[in-house]
This record gives structure tokens, C-alpha cells and sequence, in this order.
């Protein structure tokens, strides 16, 4: 259901989205990561974390653009 636009009543969209705690989380795992910082295992976790928060502002871009069509 993560990035689906729903009505939730007729004319009023709503979108579902990455619970906040999920971005705290790979942010906290990133800022604790004890390694190098060159190393593949933080590598991944910098790209999940992008890919986190890439996904979610294609997701509110999606909203915004059926929020305009809606108004």
C-alpha cells in the first residue's frame, strides 16, 4: 500500500508512506555505524538510506501532482 494515493472521503486524497521512525532508523544505523567509512557494509547502508528517501519525495511528488489535479 506504501505510495498508493487513496480518496479518503470522495474529493480528499491521502497518501500512505514510510512511517517516520523507518527514516530515524537507517539515519540512527548509518550515525552508529562503527566501520569504515569506505567500507561496503556503510556504503549499503548509504544506499538504502538515499533510496529510503528518494522513494518517499517521488511518492509526495505523485500526491502533489493529484492534489493539483483534485484543486
Amino acid at each position: 500500500m506504501m505510495g498508493r494515493t487513496l480518496d479518503f472521503l470522495p474529493g480528499v486524497p491521502m497518501i500512505v508512506l514510510r512511517s517516520p521512525e523507518a527514516i530515524s532508523a537507517i539515519e540512527t544505523k548509518r550515525m552508529n555505524f562503527k566501520g569504515a567509512k569506505d567500507s561496503f557494509e556503510f556504503e549499503t547502508i548509504k544506499k538504502e538510506e538515499i533510496s529510503i528517501k528518494e522513494s518517499i519525495l517521488s511518492q509526495l511528488a505523485i500526491f502533489q501532482n493529484r492534489l493539483k489535479d483534485v484543486l
